[in-house]
């Protein structure tokens, strides 16, 4: 069985890590070398490095898979669009890990991260839990970037695109996440959080705790719903169809 993974997310490292154990004659490609070191040590080729819908196509031409597989992250849409296409005009099929959505309980719930913006009250400090790639959407908002603080994955290209938009030093909070409720609760108290605006990673985004302890604190929550065509098949279902796609394969 031959298989090329995209991956990035945890759902990318246990299904790489079942890869492995099926024996499978996989591809792992991930963005960054930090989506590499997330995988952890795996006894399977890995190609680091961004790839549009042409990059994309030549992979799987060269690597002549019997499956896709997107486990990209949930927001990382032109991704998923551009692995779509590609495996559409080679002729393989595409799964792909869902999440389950979180219950939203009493946050406000917007469509993008411009709509996030123009939700923000004008006073009180705010932590950005959205990653480094959408701060620059709240560049209209009062007092933009001093009452602002960002939660970023400690890298050099996210603390670059954080500084490039003027947060101060001690605004930038960089810390690889999922994180527990105590740990947001803590966060939240510390820096004087009035307003939380998060992305629903859903439980393994650790999106539930956020939410929980903004609801301690009595922080005001936005919260970002998944763009529309991120969802797919449980992780268990996945797993289980590359052990009967390896069945098939292998033994007939």
């Amino acid at each position: 069985m031959r298989v090329v993974l995209f991956a990035g997310t945890r759902e990318g490292r246990e299904i790489s890590q079942h890869l492995a154990s099926l024996g499978a004659n996989a591809l792992i490609s991930v963005a960054t070398p930090e989506g590499q070191a997330a995988l952890g040590e795996i006894p399977l080729p890995v190609r680091v490095g961004r790839l549009d819908q042409a990059g994309i196509l030549e992979l799987l031409d060269s690597f002549q898979p019997d499956l896709v597989v997107d486990a990209t992250h949930p927001y990382a849409v032109q991704a998923s669009l551009n692995i779509a296409a590609a495996a559409r005009e080679a002729g393989l099929e595409v799964i792909r890990p869902g999440r389950a959505e979180t219950p939203p309980g009493e946050a406000n719930l917007v469509d993008t991260l411009e709509e996030a913006a123009a939700a923000v009250g004008e006073r009180g400090n705010v932590l950005l839990a959205i990653g480094s790639q959408g701060l620059g959407a709240f560049r209209s908002c009062r007092d933009f970037p001093q009452r602002f603080y960002p939660r970023l994955l400690p890298t050099a290209s996210a603390l670059t695109a954080a500084q490039e938009l003027g947060f101060p030093f001690a605004n930038i909070v960089a810390m690889q996440g999922p994180f527990s409720q105590a740990l947001n609760h803590a966060l939240m108290r510390q820096l004087a959080i009035q307003e939380l605006v998060t992305k629903d990673g859903g439980e393994e985004g650790g999106t539930p705790a956020k939410l929980a302890a903004a609801r301690e604190l009595g922080v005001r929550a936005i919260l970002i719903r998944r763009p529309p065509g991120s969802g797919g098949i449980t992780l268990a279902e996945v797993k289980n169809r590359l052990a009967k796609t390896g069945e098939e394969k292998l033994w007939k």
